[in-house]
């Protein structure tokens, strides 16, 4: 099940993962847009473009009539912003997945983008805005998140309201371009498909893309953030900023991120909630993006367990660099990600994004896709092979530093907790 990387003469990027075994056969076009290409003054026009994409195209004048096309083929429809892509796939029977693919062209190359559709779908993103202000455990993470890769993907209630036909389109003709964009091809694909397919994509004019100046954050000079809300419980996001995607430290921080807090089994939860009953949930993330990336846990706590949560944390941090791992959970570790890596490839949708969401941060990183950084689930199942304790000690001492770490409090606390709170963050024994 070997990927192949082509190009089409206009520009754009294809990928494609066969399996004839497979039943179904999925496509995913990705765009290279976001928040890491928005400013202070457009944040959230990625997202808001995302829900006007799929009110109708010259093809399909209504969402409707879309909707229908896609139910006639038994596809499964997805979309999605993030903070550098913006996707939309659609998985269905090997017998239709021309069909998807024409449907995907008209969204991608020939939207309305109408007065009417525009405002129908502000209300529902202001409406999408204020659930998401009300949910502390999104809040919690993608407030932490923000301090390395910029802005929120929903944007501002002020700019949802600013956006206007004129700003939506200049946006879409800027950042729609030939080498902007992946297809993504996944499970059952017949080699015509493929030649359609390349015909069909190649139809639109080759444009180069031009010239963005990528958001950077400022840091505001506090590692610690503390958002006061009204909220039952607190959320809270502690960790560190680690390299990019590919970075050669990377795949021992996604093996010590699964150690920490990324499976039932891992030290943050057997030692906080399994043993203390300190947190409601707790788990350990590494996200790489195209310049930079984060470790970090995330948990939920009632307020009079927020400090020693905290504490117990950094105890885990800390730990590492004192007592190490032993070889069996060091294999412990490797098996539960090898099992992981192998679900990825049991269907298409799952493959093309595996797949797809690599080649996209590649193109933002690089500029172009390198075939040499993008890895199936069993070529990055081999890259954990050979981690070692040495390996582990090396990169803790590295990254898990008292200036490199960085904190995020959701939730009503108090100021004796506030001074506890910089008292633990700041101490020399961090």
């Amino acid at each position: 099940m070997a990927k192949k990387i082509f190009k089409t003469k206009n520009g754009i990027n294809f990928i494609v993962h066969a399996d004839k075994s497979a039943k179904s056969a999925s496509v995913y076009i990705f765009i290279a847009v976001g928040p890491y290409k928005e400013n202070v003054s457009n944040n959230g026009i990625s997202h808001f473009l995302e829900h006007i994409l799929l009110r109708g195209t010259k093809k399909f004048p209504n969402s409707d009539k879309l909707l229908i096309e896609i139910d006639n083929i038994g596809g499964n429809l997805e979309a999605f912003t993030s903070k550098e892509y913006m996707s939309f796939g659609i998985k269905t029977k090997k017998e239709n997945i021309d069909i998807a693919l024409s449907i995907l062209n008209e969204i991608i190359f020939h939207p309305k983008l109408s007065l009417s559709d525009i405002e129908i779908e502000r209300r529902s993103i202001i409406d999408e805005c204020v659930l998401y202000e009300e949910n502390p455990m999104m809040n919690a993470g993608d407030i932490f998140e923000n301090q390395f890769v910029g802005m929120p993907i929903i944007g501002t209630k002020k700019n949802i309201n600013s956006f206007t036909q004129k700003m939506l389109n200049d946006f879409y003709c800027k950042n729609f371009t030939s080498n902007n964009i992946i297809i993504c091809l996944a499970g059952n694909i017949e080699k015509s498909v493929i030649e359609k397919a390349k015909k069909k994509f190649s139809e639109k004019k080759k444009k180069s893309l031009q010239s963005i100046e990528i958001y950077k954050k400022k840091n505001n000079g506090s590692n610690i953030r503390i958002y006061k809300k009204k909220a039952n419980q607190i959320h809270f996001s502690i960790g560190y900023k680690i390299g990019a995607l590919r970075d050669k430290d990377e795949y021992v921080l996604r093996f010590i991120s699964v150690m920490l807090g990324g499976c039932l089994s891992s030290r943050n939860n057997i030692n906080l909630r399994e043993k203390r009953g300190l947190v409601y949930y707790i788990q350990t993330n590494a996200e790489f993006f195209s310049r930079t990336g984060y470790l970090a846990t995330q948990a939920a706590v009632m307020k009079k367990d927020l400090i020693s949560a905290i504490r117990e944390i950094i105890f885990e941090y800390n730990r590492i660099k004192s007592s190490g791992i032993s070889n069996k959970e060091i294999n412990k570790i490797k098996k539960i990600i090898s099992s992981r890596n192998s679900i990825q490839s049991e269907t298409s949708d799952d493959m093309a994004l595996w797949i797809g969401c690599q080649a996209v941060t590649i193109l933002n990183q690089k500029g172009k896709i390198e075939e040499k950084f993008i890895f199936t689930p069993e070529e990055f199942t081999k890259k954990f092979a050979n981690i070692s304790a040495k390996d582990i000690y090396h990169v803790v001492n590295k990254v898990f530093t008292k200036d490199n770490m960085y904190l995020t409090v959701y939730g009503q606390i108090n100021n004796y907790q506030k001074a506890k709170l910089k008292q633990l963050f700041y101490s020399k024994g961090i």
